[in-house]
């Protein structure tokens, strides 16, 4: 029984760790998408098309609009993450989760 306790605990903090590189590296794949848009890209935003970057942080956006001031009409933030003086996301005290901004949907 000690055995599987710790088999548990050890796939528990394996598929964690999993979980918080996929999202970096979601976050990452995003921002480079806004950061290093591809002649790709920016064709289809010329021909109207929209990005959707979800979960990114409040701070990731700002840089965005002040970088990227020419494509902002190409791009819609969902689930952005509010975060403190430091950069770091603010804890939601109602879901336990990071704290987002309101979409307005």
């Amino acid at each position: 029984m000690h055995k599987v306790t710790f088999l548990t605990a050890l796939m528990t903090a394996s598929l964690a760790t999993s979980i918080a590189c996929a999202e970096t590296d979601y976050r990452e794949w995003q921002l480079d998408r806004i950061h290093s848009p591809t002649p790709q890209q920016l064709a289809r935003e010329r021909a109207g098309r929209v990005a959707i970057y979800d979960g990114l942080r409040d701070t990731d956006v700002e840089r965005a609009m002040e970088t990227q001031f020419d494509r902002i009409p190409s791009m819609m933030f969902v689930r952005t993450i509010i975060t403190d003086q430091a950069g770091k996301p603010v804890d939601d005290a109602k879901t336990g989760g990071d704290a987002t901004e309101d979409d307005d949907c």
